[in-house]
This record gives structure tokens, sequence and C-alpha cells, in this order.
């Protein structure tokens, strides 16, 4: 799938067992990230969005290849940039995992209805002796 972002074009497939075994962790690990920015002590702002964007460019540099953050952000340090590419990873991998449930939600009811489990509560027939 070609992920678009600041005219970059990226490569992610988010129904791929091996993107995904890169993209989960390192979204947890970026969230945790972000979250250890919000309780350090307040200081100057521009320290605070220095330590969002050195969680954001690690996240894009883990699962896109070295140096993709420069590729998508340059020498920018505006974090609202990061924030909004990051928001965008993070809402196609959502929509993916719904399409993924939705398709598989079907399919486990249409055999339910089908197959084996419609069975279930059915008596055999007792053999005559």
């Amino acid at each position: 799938m070609n992920i678009e972002i600041n005219g970059v074009t990226l490569q992610g497939d988010f129904m791929d067992a091996g993107f995904m075994e890169i993209l989960e962790p390192a979204l947890v690990e970026v969230r945790e990230d972000i979250q250890k920015t919000k309780t350090q002590p307040r200081g100057l702002v521009a320290a605070s969005y220095d330590a969002l964007n050195k969680a954001m460019d690690k996240f894009f540099n883990k699962v896109f290849g070295p140096e993709t953050s420069k590729q998508l952000f340059g020498e920018s340090r505006n974090v609202m940039i990061r924030m909004e590419a990051l928001a965008k990873i993070d809402q196609l991998a959502k929509e993916s995992r719904k399409q993924f449930n939705d398709f598989s939600n079907k399919y486990s009811q249409r055999q339910q209805q089908n197959g084996f489990n419609s069975m279930q509560g059915h008596k055999p027939k007792q053999k005559r002796t």
C-alpha cells in the first residue's frame, strides 16, 4: 500500500504480518515516549517539542527504514507536522484492522450458519437394536 506523507510515498502493508510485527511495537513505544514528555518537569517549550520530534523520528525510522524521518520532515522542527504524519499512520492501521474484523466477522457468521456450528444441539438418530 502506498502511504503519502508530505509528498513522500512510503510502503506499508497493514495486512502483512511482517509489517505489523514492526509497526505495532513501534506504535506502543512512540505512545510511551510521547507520554513521558508529558510527565517531565515543565521547561522550555522548545525542549518539549524536540523530545516529541525525536520520539516520532525514531518511530518513522524504525518502521519505514533509516533516514525516513529526514525524507519526510527535512530540517523542520515543527512538531505538528510530525503529529499529523503519525496520526495518519495510526488511522490507516485502525482502518485496516476494522476492514479485517468486518470481513472475518462476516465469514465466521456465515460459517456458523452453514457449517459445523449449525449442527450443535442436533441429536444423532438412535440405532435400533
